[in-house]
Order: structure tokens, then C-alpha cells, then sequence
């Protein structure tokens, strides 16, 4: 009997030690060095096996995971004793201002670019410009390819150089985004037509991730400014802002120094175009897949573009002379925000025969806005 005694003493002492190093790994598991509590590990297999299965795992395997999260403890007068939010933490829109841009005391503006390749001309002439720069948010999409991973390190040194020098920053903010979907026009084995067109959708892609990532409620204004652009004048946005068009453009050009003899066709102002009324009826002959891409592949439309607007004097009562457009280039563009809001996107699939750029001027057209250029208004890209 006494031996029989012994033994169980000895088995509840080892199960007494078990279940005193199982409580002090749960406390050690729960809690952190800043006393908040650590339940990464238990919501990575509750919320992910329920969703899935509808029923609940021990967390015991290494099956499911899930990014970690950390709770921490709300201070004693976060929430009033009814349970209700208290007032800071809500933040009041007036949705009628949102869609008056014209009566807007204040013009915040957001500039997007896709960042191909990192141009330090590109934020030279943007911290030149004269408009407030606690009134601009940038926007930032760089590519998922080794070149996009260098120019992201490129621009996190740069950004974190320039909004050191303030106490809150020189610009009221930046946003970086990263590519998800790799850039298949890279791809080796397609023609120049196939592979333009597979970049322009892409592009396109890319635009639309940015601008319903970044554009906020206060946002009055988006410029879309290409990562080439080196060389604008220092009224840039208060130029483009006095113009009061829903869309307009400038002209983009090289320096003749960069020109090489007997190329005239420019990428850019090749997408700001007047509809030739003969091509137009062309069109409506084309299987509804097919797009259209001047100066690609041979192709030639007779279109009034916006070189050809230009006036040999640039007098000053010129430089802001709007003309109306049947399509716009990005790649210096200031957009009223209503225009997004009210659905214009950049469609990566034929929209009556034209995707990108093209597309969405299209697609403004389609939900009665008007775009416009300023033939005499010059910035320079590298």
C-alpha cells in the first residue's frame, strides 16, 4: 500500500509539472515584453479554419498561417462607459463639397506616377515647384522586376531625405506601392504590336491600383506626372488648376539636343489627339476587339494632334489657350478628382477600340466631361 502511495505521489508530481510548464509557456506565448496580449497564433487557426471549414482547430499545428496582429490595451478613457466611439476618433465628410470642386477653399492635390525607372531630374523639378507642397500627396507604383526592387531602394532614401528636412515633412504625404502582377510585355517572343498593347494594359492596371489606393476625400485635384518629366515651369499646378477643366494636358516635348535627326514621332502627344471623322467611321468596322494604337505596327490615322496646334509664337496669351481633345496623355495631366469618382478608370480591355490612356479618355467622354490641352504650354521629358 505504501509503494502503491509512492507512485502516485510520484505520477501527480510529473503531472503537476507538466501542467506547470504548460501554463508558464502559455504566459510566456501570451504575453510580451510591453505587457500587451499576443493572440497571432490563436486567430491565424480560429479565423482561418472557420472561414474554410466552419469549425474550430486546436492551435496545436503549424497548418495555418496567418500575418501576426497585436492587441494592445486601450487606455482607461479611450471609450466612454456607453460604449461609444468618442468624437476625435471620427472624421465628418460634407459629400456636397466633394463634389463642388470650384468652391473649394482649399486645392489639395494628389500626383500619381508609375515609376519605371528612377530619374532624379523627376524630383529636382518637383521640389521646385512653387505650389505648397503641405497641400501635395505623392503616389508611387513601382514594378515587381530586380530594376523595380533597385528603384524602390532609391526612392526610400530619397523620400526619407526629403521629408527629414521638416519637422512634418516637406510633402503632407507619400504613398509607395509595389506591383503585384509582373510586366508579361517583358517577355521575349512578342511582336512590337502584341507587346505594346500587352504593356499599355498593364500600365493601365497599374494606374487604376493607384489612384483607388491613394485618392482621399479631401483630394481636389490628381496630376498624373510620368517619372521621365524633368522640366516643367515652377506654376505648373497653379497653371494646369487655372485652366478650370475637368481634364487638360500639356505638351510634352524633348529637347532638340536629345532628338535624334529624322525621328518625328513623339510616344506621348501621340495619345493627345482630335478624331479624324473618316477614321472614326473606319472604326465602326473593326471586330469590337480590336485596338487601336497609332504609330505602332504602321498604323496611321490622319489625326489632328496636339503638335500640330501649336503656334509658332508662343505669346503669353497663348500659353494657357485651351483647345479641346478627343484623348489625352498622362504623362502631364491634372484631373479633377470628381472625374474618378464618377467612375473613369483606365480600362486594361478594348473599350471602343482603345485601352490605357486612350481608354479612359474614352471613358471620360462617355461620362460627359470634356479634356482639353494647352498646345503652347511646354514641359520636357528625359
Amino acid at each position: 500500500m505504501t509503494a502503491l502511495s509512492s507512485s502516485y505521489r510520484a505520477l501527480n508530481a510529473k503531472y503537476f509539472l507538466y501542467l506547470f510548464s504548460f501554463i508558464s509557456l502559455c504566459l510566456l506565448f501570451f504575453k510580451s515584453d510591453d505587457g500587451t496580449l499576443k493572440t497571432d497564433w490563436l486567430s491565424k487557426y480560429t479565423i482561418d479554419s472557420y472561414n474554410r471549414e466552419k469549425t474550430y482547430y486546436f492551435p496545436f499545428s503549424k497548418r495555418f498561417k496567418l500575418p501576426k496582429y497585436s492587441y494592445k490595451k486601450l487606455e482607461d478613457n479611450s471609450i466612454p462607459d456607453s460604449g461609444r466611439v468618442v468624437e476625435e476618433h471620427i472624421i465628418h465628410y460634407n459629400l456636397n463639397y466633394l463634389s463642388r470642386t470650384d468652391i473649394v477653399n482649399t486645392n489639395k492635390v494628389l500626383v500619381l506616377t508609375v515609376v519605371e525607372t528612377y530619374n532624379e531630374k523627376y524630383w529636382s523639378n518637383l521640389l521646385n515647384l512653387s505650389f505648397d507642397k503641405q497641400s501635395l500627396e505623392l503616389g508611387l507604383m513601382v514594378l515587381p522586376t530586380e530594376e523595380g526592387d533597385a528603384v524602390l531602394k532609391k526612392l526610400e532614401t530619397k523620400i526619407k531625405d526629403i521629408q527629414g528636412q521638416k519637422e512634418n515633412g516637406v510633402f503632407k504625404k507619400i504613398t509607395i506601392l509595389r506591383a503585384n502582377a509582373s510586366p508579361d510585355y517583358l517577355t521575349v517572343g512578342h511582336d512590337e504590336i502584341q507587346k505594346e498593347l500587352i504593356k499599355r494594359k498593364y500600365l493601365a492596371t497599374l494606374k487604376n491600383e493607384l489612384v483607388t489606393s491613394t485618392i482621399g476625400p479631401e483630394d481636389r485635384y490628381i496630376l498624373w506626372l510620368g517619372s521621365e518629366i524633368t522640366e516643367t515651369p515652377e506654376s505648373l499646378i497653379e497653371d494646369l488648376i487655372s485652366v478650370k477643366k475637368p481634364v487638360v494636358t500639356a505638351n510634352i516635348q524633348k529637347h532638340q539636343e536629345n532628338i535624334k535627326e529624322g525621328v518625328s514621332y513623339d510616344y506621348e502627344n501621340s495619345k493627345t489627339w482630335i478624331e479624324n471623322g473618316n477614321w472614326q467611321l473606319q472604326l465602326n468596322t473593326f471586330p469590337p476587339n480590336y485596338v487601336v494604337m497609332e504609330g505602332i505596327g504602321g498604323v496611321v490615322t490622319e489625326r489632328v494632334h496636339i503638335n500640330h496646334l501649336m503656334e509658332k509664337e508662343n505669346t503669353k496669351e497663348s500659353h494657357l489657350s485651351a483647345i479641346g481633345m478627343d484623348s489625352v496623355s498622362m504623362a502631364c495631366t491634372l484631373v479633377q478628382s470628381d472625374v474618378h469618382r464618377d467612375g473613369a478608370m483606365f480600362p486594361n480591355f478594348p473599350f471602343y477600340h482603345f485601352v490605357d490612356t486612350e481608354g479612359f479618355s474614352k471613358m471620360v467622354k462617355r461620362l460627359n466631361y470634356n479634356l482639353f490641352a494647352l498646345p503652347n504650354y511646354i514641359v520636357y521629358h528625359s
